[in-house]
């Protein structure tokens, strides 16, 4: 993780490259959680879908402001999650990871 200052407003961005060799023959997409707790956990980011590269699905370029992400909390724990997006309207997504 990287951290960046925005252009506005001089707030700081954690910057995130996320690589996943999965096996997924459809689209998929990574939710970032932050810690509310023992076993808790609250979404905070949420990618848009993306294709697979022979198993291979990365994400380039992953920007949270750290006041989203962690709160001031410099010691939060951060959680990662691939689903398999499923279109059929369901809402039902196959987790990967």
């Amino acid at each position: 993780m990287a951290l960046e200052k925005k252009a506005d407003y001089g707030k700081t961005q954690a910057k995130f490259t996320l690589a996943t060799d999965i096996a997924c023959n459809a689209p998929a997409f990574v939710v970032v959680s932050r810690a509310k707790g023992q076993g808790k956990y609250q979404p905070v980011y949420k990618s848009e879908a993306k294709g697979s590269m022979a198993g291979r699905i990365t994400w380039n370029q992953i920007l949270i402001d750290t006041d989203t992400l962690c709160d001031a909390d410099n010691f939060c724990e951060i959680f990662f999650q691939v689903f398999q997006f499923n279109d059929n309207g369901s809402g039902n997504h196959k987790k990967l990871a």
